[in-house]
């Protein structure tokens, strides 16, 4: 038994009617959105231009003002760490010496000492700098 197929003719695409046709330019009497496309892109392109930099601009002093609260919160953790590592090392010293001098068991105040002086004195060259006169030009 031999079969036989019927091939059945394939029919070329429809095109849909009511697809935009590229080659057809817009009617005449299309003006009234042709200006209004207009206006618009005018309008678009004298925001992008005055509000975009005022935009980019919030958003760096936002981001700026973040990142200076982070920095002094990590500032200030990072000072205490620092502190009771200072604290911590000078009480192993001590105690492998054998020391019973309770200054050097108790050594907080070595700490405040060694921290103190040095923020101390920037603090006395950045008060004179402030204060010093301002330099008369001619």
């Amino acid at each position: 038994m031999a079969e036989t197929s019927s091939a059945q003719p394939i029919a070329p695409p429809v095109e849909d009617p009511m697809a935009p046709s590229t080659s057809v330019p817009p009617p005449v009497d299309d003006w009234p959105k042709q200006a209004t496309d207009a206006v618009v892109k005018v309008v678009d392109a004298v925001r992008d231009k005055t509000t975009g930099p005022a935009v980019n601009a919030a958003h760096a002093l936002k981001y700026g003002i973040v990142l200076l609260f982070l920095a002094f919160v990590l500032g200030v953790v990072g000072l205490v760490i620092t502190m009771r590592l200072c604290e911590s090392i000078i009480r192993t010293i001590a105690e492998r010496f054998d020391s019973t001098n309770s200054l050097f068991l108790e050594p907080m105040w070595l700490v405040y000492l060694l921290f103190g002086v040095p923020f101390c004195v920037i603090g006395l060259v950045l008060w004179r700098k402030a204060n010093r006169p301002a330099k008369a030009s001619r």
